[in-house]
């Protein structure tokens, strides 16, 4: 079992989520064959593109496996890209 610790206080946001994955040498197609999250919700997260995105229980198990795959802590990327989707849907008005 991976075990993960976070210390520095770190936000994982989909920005930081593409500059790990991007100092990592490792492209969007690469993490889609691996994880089987299609390449159109991986760019999604890391843009932040909330509109392109499933029901927010896909995406918490797109945000695992993809943190899991950057071996980064799941529940910390979790934690972190939910308080940025509740404030777009906080101020995201449905007619």
């Amino acid at each position: 079992m991976q075990v993960y610790t976070d210390r520095s206080g770190q936000v994982y946001d989909g920005s930081k989520l593409r500059e790990i994955r991007e100092n990592k040498n490792i492209d969007l197609d690469q993490i889609a064959v691996s994880t089987k999250i299609q390449k159109v919700y991986l760019k999604s997260i890391e843009e932040e593109n909330f509109n392109m995105l499933p029901p927010p229980v896909f995406i918490v198990g797109y945000l695992k496996n993809y943190s899991r795959f950057l071996n980064i802590d799941p529940e910390k990327v979790v934690q972190d890209f939910k308080s940025k989707l509740d404030a777009w849907q906080a101020t995201t008005i449905e007619f």
